[in-house]
């Protein structure tokens, strides 16, 4: 029988508990060798919480390639998962497939016997119970340091500074904060504030999507949400919500006019990120219309990449039609 093995450990885990990747590997590699188990593949997330799994890259790829008669083995049951329906959800895709899962450290969770799958339900309910009287307790000790105007991350807002365990405003970086505001009001664009920003403090230089959350940061004008004089603000009010209105109302809906067959399947080049469909119209001497193309938002908008061409659909639609029955041959079953 064919195994795949997979460990995982969040950040504060490894901080905490010093749980280790490692150990979980050697423990898997070991279990293989006594019950003479092939193994298939290793997957590790390091440094991800095991609640969600949209998240967990890696597990998702053994979920992808685990095959008929393979195993899934790790060491315990919250190294998997500690959220009822995403587990409940992925062990349902695995039965489809014929696959099983067992955690070598809890002979009792074995997905391939009725009392296996009993003891996978109760022990993810009681971790996932577990859990969410820990983010209680967690968000209890955030409401009162937050009522108490007290620093609650380790990481302080642009623009402010640590004294005492409150913020107190910075007022060098401060001043980058209100030009940042008060230009974007004037031009109501988050791309040209961008660029305006990076050309005049290069030092300071954000992404758009750094930019945007600057923008919609309440603590820029001393809001918390358990506290709404959590500390002094950077931005008057008439202003800050004079950018928020102007930031919703540039959020445009697409109208569904085009069907664009590709969406989410292209990657960058460059920087990885999924190319954008867009429908751009054209005009020639005795013709008019528009076409298809993808294109990598993050360098035309955002100017955080170097990629500037852009692809036809058309194009690409014919190159899969000439490719197909090559494609095809990679996937024919005797």
């Amino acid at each position: 029988m064919n195994a795949l093995i997979y460990a995982r450990v969040s950040h504060d885990e490894q901080v905490k508990y010093g749980y280790s990747i490692n150990a979980q590997l050697e423990a898997l590699i070991e279990y293989c060798k006594i019950n003479k188990l092939k193994i298939k593949g290793r997957y590790v997330d390091e440094g991800i919480s095991a609640y969600s799994v949209k998240k967990r890259k890696s597990l998702q790829k053994m979920i992808e390639e685990a095959e008929n008669g393979d195993i899934i083995l790790f060491t315990k049951l919250d190294r998997f998962s500690r959220n009822v329906l995403d587990a409940n959800n992925v062990l349902r895709d695995l039965n489809k497939k014929g696959v099983a899962i067992k955690a070598i450290n809890e002979e009792d969770i074995d997905t391939t016997t009725a009392d296996g799958k009993f003891m996978f339900d109760l022990r993810l309910s009681l971790a996932e119970r577990e859990r969410n009287k820990t983010s209680e307790r967690i968000n209890d000790v955030f409401k009162h340091k937050a009522m108490h105007s007290e620093i609650i991350s380790g990481t302080i807002p642009f623009g402010y500074k640590k004294n005492n365990k409150k913020y107190e405003i910075d007022a060098e970086t401060a001043e980058m904060v209100i030009d940042m505001f008060e230009y974007y009001n004037l031009c109501s664009s988050v791309s040209k504030t961008l660029r305006y920003y990076n050309e005049k403090y290069p030092s300071q230089h954000l992404s758009y999507k750094i930019m945007r959350y600057r923008l919609s940061n309440e603590i820029y004008i001393g809001k918390h949400k358990y506290n709404d004089t959590y500390c002094v603000g950077i931005i008057p009010q008439e202003l800050f919500y004079s950018v928020q209105k102007k930031l919703i109302n540039n959020i445009k809906e697409r109208k569904a006019n085009s069907v664009f067959l590709f969406t989410g399947l292209i990657i960058c080049p460059h920087c990885g990120h999924k190319l954008t469909a867009n429908r751009t119209t054209y005009k020639r001497k005795n013709d008019n219309g528009h076409i298809e193309i993808y294109r990598c938002n993050k360098a035309i908008v955002n100017r955080d990449c170097s990629c500037r061409f852009t692809l036809n659909e058309k194009k690409i639609e014919k190159y899969l039609i000439n490719n197909l029955k090559n494609i095809i041959n990679n996937y024919r079953v005797e």
